[in-house]
């Protein structure tokens, strides 16, 4: 064989390796793109950009910082809680993260969804402003998003909900979970037959509100409402 022959080939054998390469790392890119989780709704504003800091700061003073003002006997304490209302209350209700640590996840979300910034969930423009006045005003929700058992303990707490038909109060409730559920990064926390529970749970929500004429923000699914073009639970909703 010549050797111009042979400098044709193995050109050839080059232009097929990188060729192939290029593939595959275009197939990669693919692959990530389809794997990539759209961002949580809570994930729009840094954390370190909520107006919880900004009270922290202007507030310092008056923040309970120390266990003693917030359990007894390693137990949360709500007979230590403010009860006065406005930005006393919010200041006041400001968990220290030294608190927080000790405390179970689903402790946090009990605590979080008796705040008043839950109940008024339904008093704003829109669902985006309710739920981000929420997650502004309740530092505990951080830390609940940074926990690796969220979305099971969020599960729990919403399959255990009672379908009430005209309580302001657990309409926030139920549309603050609904909300939290609705997002890939829960639905990748759950398993197949927990996310079928959510589907079935959120409809039976739904057709009561219907049936009762019942629209929170114009919609009887915030589930519905919040979930994403593209989401992970839509193969589920099909």
């Amino acid at each position: 064989m010549s050797k111009s022959i042979k400098n044709f080939f193995i050109l050839a054998a080059m232009a097929a390796i990188v060729l192939c390469v290029g593939c595959q790392k275009n197939n990669s890119d693919i692959d990530e793109t389809k794997a990539q989780v759209s961002p949580a709704v809570w994930e729009r504003s840094e954390s370190e950009t909520r107006t919880y800091n900004v009270m922290a700061k202007e507030h310092a003073d008056e923040l309970r910082k120390n266990e003693s003002d917030w359990l007894t006997d390693g137990k949360l304490d709500s007979s230590k809680y403010s009860t006065e209302s406005g930005e006393p209350y919010r200041v006041q209700m400001l968990m220290p993260e030294s608190v927080a640590k000790k405390l179970d996840t689903r402790e946090l979300l009990d605590f979080c969804l008796q705040h008043s910034s839950v109940k008024e969930f339904t008093l704003f423009n829109s669902w985006e402003e309710g739920f981000d006045n929420v997650v502004n005003v309740i530092n505990v929700f951080d830390y609940i998003f940074a926990r690796d058992d969220m979305a099971g303990v969020v599960y729990d707490a919403y399959m255990a909900r009672e379908v009430v038909k005209e309580d302001a109060t657990a309409q926030g409730i139920d549309s603050v979970l609904e909300i939290i559920l609705a997002q890939d990064v829960t639905y990748d926390g759950l398993t197949d037959e927990q996310r079928k529970d959510v589907i079935t749970r959120k409809d039976e929500f739904k057709k009561c509100r219907e049936d009762n004429d019942v629209r929170i923000y114009g919609t009887t699914s915030m589930f519905g409402a919040a979930l994403e073009s593209g989401s992970k639970w839509d193969s589920l909703l099909k």
